[in-house]
């Protein structure tokens, strides 16, 4: 067993492997140390069920599976909690695979944001098309004109919510990779931090809960809205299809409105004719005219227009009778009388009045009616921003795989636990390479081959100018570890104690090394020089002139700059530090060209050992073009965004929210412009009034 996974039991005391994990106290302990207690309790022996029901009032016992009453008394000794005598008693590795099981699931469950707006987008597109057919022609019911407006405003609340979740999304995104480390590395943490790695991802688990709260909230009151314009869509519908039907009686003018149908019955006609008595048919009224067509016949249904009268010419409307209620209406050239149903009389009666002056009181909005057949929303740019999201913490745990399966690669190189590099490593690379003694043999575990090793090697080495001689007893000392002794056992020479930092240190094997390096100049090969996403500011060449270091030491360049000389990186101060958390620092997230994540994952304070130098870039034209392409790119936009707020295409709030963006970039890209260029006139007069010096010496 190796002694990394080795840790002193709080109750026994000694240095063994803890196993086992209390969820109730959150105690661990070794697998010696667990109580074994006797525990009582019912079975089923019909099915072996333990969920069995005790009736006290009939003293008999019942199986609720399978309501068998054959239940039997049973014994057994279970594993309990030194601590509480809890039974929640769970493995800890277990126990530590579950935590990052749940964060896992917390992550790609952000995607589940997008499913209360997958029927509600579409039912919004169909209220859209509705309004605009019941708009169209022939039947043009102008009915309820303050729907678009209404629906209009549905939309763009419904863009706001989508902006509004992204905000959310991004803080919750924000929220997991500050505490990514405590679960992705999991397996290298202390027992004791079970507890606290528990209560994070209950936290992590209430802003989930929130978001969904927030969709929930704002979807209900949008879905109230919409019931309205529903209902007044289904009454305009029943309209339309009842002037639909005796369209050929009714003969609508252009300027013609439908307002009402019913059915009603003709009890009186003109001058009291009876021939029109009782006559079963449809009323119809309309902004002009009102109209009544008789429906007759059992088999085959006939129709005839009775009569069609302009409202105008109204002159008396009532509501005649008191047991029977009726309907009367008088023009200059007859008297009509309808039997209709009492709660409807009154109902038609406003009808007619509204009929009389609907042009004034029913105002059409054509301007809201044009911009909502503009208006549109989809979810594309919600969803490929979780997705952006959730696969940049993939590619990070990914790389925490690949980055302790190197830590295993290498530490199986070496039999006693030494962690310490080849020899060709210890030395400053102007001293040369050095011939390495019994490089391919694997170290013992005996501190006696071990001073044998250091012997030979110091012999072989001892003309070396600069080299350091320590006596075979004791190790030369390290920056990260301590020596062995007789004393101290359980220190090992050169063994690194933060498993974090090793990760960062890691020169040990120079092919994987090279391999690194290579990669990261692939990388930089595929990277652009600016994000179009995110902008120029978290681009600006003034802001990244920083060595930037890879997960395992290497320093990468960046495209357009040369390399610079890294001699032993590792005395840096600050190096230690930024590369303690593998994949989450350097280029880890860069490679990908998306940067909506990268300032949660990037260390704040990154090391700024080098200032702006106009003689790093290789290709001083190239770089200004670059800088002048982004300058016309953000004016164009400017312009273009200045058009479609003229146009009214975009709201003033999204205007003046990207127009302040793309004027702090342009900004930034006029400076970087005109520092680089100022920078480098002073460097090319420094070039042209330079002393010319011949080869001649000055004394023969």
């Amino acid at each position: 067993m190796s002694e990394e996974n080795l840790q002193v039991c709080r109750f026994c005391q000694r240095n063994v492997k803890i196993a086992y994990y209390c969820e109730a106290c959150g105690t661990s302990c070794c697998s010696d140390c667990l109580h074994e207690e006797k525990v009582d309790f019912f079975s089923c022996q019909d099915c072996g069920s333990k969920n069995i029901e005790i009736l006290h009032s009939q003293n008999k016992k019942i199986c609720k599976d399978c309501e068998s009453e054959n239940i039997i008394k049973v014994s057994q000794l279970t594993k309990s909690c030194p601590k509480c005598h809890s039974e929640k008693i769970i493995n800890i590795y277990e126990k530590k695979e579950e935590l990052e099981l749940k964060f896992l699931d917390l992550i790609k469950n952000t995607r589940n944001f997008t499913e209360p707006f997958k029927n509600f987008i579409d039912q919004l597109r169909n209220l859209k098309k509705k309004v605009r057919e019941a708009r169209a022609p022939p039947i043009k019911c102008y009915h309820f004109p303050k729907m678009e407006p209404d629906l209009l405003g549905i939309f763009k609340s419904v863009i706001c919510l989508k902006e509004s979740l992204i905000d959310r999304i991004n803080v919750h995104f924000r929220h997991l990779a500050s505490n990514i480390e405590y679960f992705f590395n999991v397996y290298s943490q202390p027992n004791t931090n079970i507890r606290i790695i528990e209560g994070i991802l209950d936290n992590l688990n209430r802003g989930y809960d929130s978001i969904n709260e927030f969709i929930k909230s704002n979807i209900d009151s949008i879905k109230e809205n919409i019931d309205k314009i529903e209902k007044n869509l289904t009454f305009i519908e029943k309209i339309t299809k009842y002037f639909n039907q005796y369209k050929h009686f009714i003969n609508l003018a252009d300027n013609e409105k439908p307002i009402y149908a019913i059915n009603a019955k003709l009890s009186e006609g003109v001058n009291g004719i009876d021939v029109f008595k009782k006559s079963k048919g449809m009323l119809f009224i309309t902004n002009m005219d009102l109209s009544f067509v008789h429906e007759y016949g059992l088999i085959k249904k006939k129709q005839d227009l009775i009569f069609k009268a302009p409202v105008d010419d109204l002159i008396r409307i009532k509501e005649k009778g008191k047991l029977f209620k009726k309907l009367y209406i008088e023009f200059a050239y007859g008297k009509y009388e309808f039997s209709l149903p009492s709660d409807a009389i009154s109902r038609v009666i406003e009808y007619i009045l509204l009929a009389r002056n609907f042009d004034e009181t029913a105002i059409y909005d054509r301007e809201a009616a044009n911009h909502l057949n503009k208006i549109d929303t989809d979810l594309n740019d919600l969803k490929n921003y979780i997705e952006e999201g959730i696969n940049k913490f993939f590619i990070i745990r990914c790389k925490y795989d690949n980055t302790q399966y190197m830590d295993d690669e290498v530490g199986e190189q070496y039999d006693d636990g030494c962690d310490y590099p080849d020899e060709e490593f210890r030395f400053e690379k102007s001293m040369g390479k050095f011939p390495s003694v019994n490089q391919n043999k694997r170290r013992s575990s005996s501190q006696n081959q071990f001073e044998q090793r250091y012997s030979s090697f110091k012999s072989t080495n001892e003309n070396i100018p600069n080299f350091y001689a320590n006596s075979g007893k004791n190790a030369p000392e390290c920056e990260n570890g301590n020596h062995q002794s007789k004393e101290n056992l359980n220190n090992f020479w050169n063994r690194e104690i933060n498993r974090a930092n090793q990760r960062g240190n890691m020169p040990f094997n120079n092919s994987y090394g090279k391999k690194s390096q290579r990669n990261n100049i692939n990388n930089e090969k595929r990277r652009s020089p600016y994000d179009k996403r995110a902008g120029f500011i978290n681009n600006d060449r003034r802001n990244q002139n920083y060595p930037r270091y890879s997960a395992y030491g290497k320093k990468s360049g960046r495209r357009g700059y040369k390399q610079k000389s890294s001699r032993n990186t590792s005395r840096n101060p600050n190096f230690n530090r930024v590369n303690s958390t593998p994949g989450l620092t350097g280029n880890s997230f860069g490679d990908y060209n998306h940067v909506h994540l990268n300032p949660y994952f990037n260390e704040p304070s990154y090391p700024n050992s080098q200032e702006f130098d106009p003689s790093d870039i290789q290709d001083e034209d190239e770089y200004l073009l670059e800088l002048r392409k982004t300058k016309y790119s953000l004016e164009e936009t400017l312009n273009n965004l200045e058009k479609m707020f003229e146009q009214e295409r975009i709201s003033k709030r999204d205007y003046f929210k990207k127009y302040q963006e793309l004027k702090a970039e342009l900004y930034s890209v006029n400076e970087t412009i005109k520092s680089f260029q100022n920078q480098m006139e002073h460097q090319n007069s420094f070039q042209r009034y330079k002393r010319d010096y011949d080869n001649k010496k000055y004394f023969s």
